[in-house]
């Protein structure tokens, strides 16, 4: 499914650059596209995670002290303990979480629904369950990103590091790798 991802970018910024060299016969049009498309996906994140309603250590405070049950729930007790003292915010949102624990303990579904209160449910597309159906790991396919500008195997480090490590997801809108 990786190549169908990276084929339908390569689709997509390729029509991009058609028509902008059929605007204006650029030498750079399909670079161009690329940056437009990628610029796109950004803007995107940076939405999502505008939205969010856990943008903070505080925000994720007052939303676990104001709610019995929440996604959060379906992890077991030690599993929600290392996720939540794995998480990253900068002054974007999240910036990187551990994954290891919501690819074996959670559905899909269930790790988009976790993931949206933190407005980075996309980055489901890039991990690997235990528990999913075929309709659901198909889902999951097309949530891959088009351009992988969140890194798996890394950890957000502010600011706007990226730095290895082997069970996490570096957002790197969210780190301060790109700017606004």
């Amino acid at each position: 499914m990786r190549s169908f991802s990276s084929l339908a970018a390569l689709l997509v910024v390729s029509a991009f650059a058609c028509a902008a060299s059929a605007q204006n016969s650029s030498p750079n049009a399909f670079s161009e596209a690329a940056d437009f498309v990628a610029q796109k996906e950004r803007d995107s994140k940076i939405g999502e995670s505008a939205l969010a309603p856990i943008r903070s250590a505080s925000d994720l405070n007052a939303y676990l002290s104001s709610r019995k049950t929440s996604p959060l729930s379906a992890l077991s007790d030690r599993s929600r303990k290392i996720f939540v003292e794995s998480l990253v915010f900068t002054e974007h949102g999240l910036a990187s979480y551990r994954f290891r624990e919501l690819e074996s303990e959670l559905t899909p579904r269930q790790a988009f629904e976790l993931l949206s209160l933190f407005g980075v449910q996309k980055t489901v597309g890039y991990l690997r369950f235990e528990q999913a159906s075929a309709e659901e790991r198909e889902a999951v396919a097309k949530l891959a990103p088009i351009f992988f500008e969140d890194h798996k195997g890394y950890r957000c480090v502010p600011p706007a590091t990226c730095q290895a490590s082997m069970d996490n997801i570096c957002i790197g809108a969210n780190c301060g790798m790109y700017p606004p």
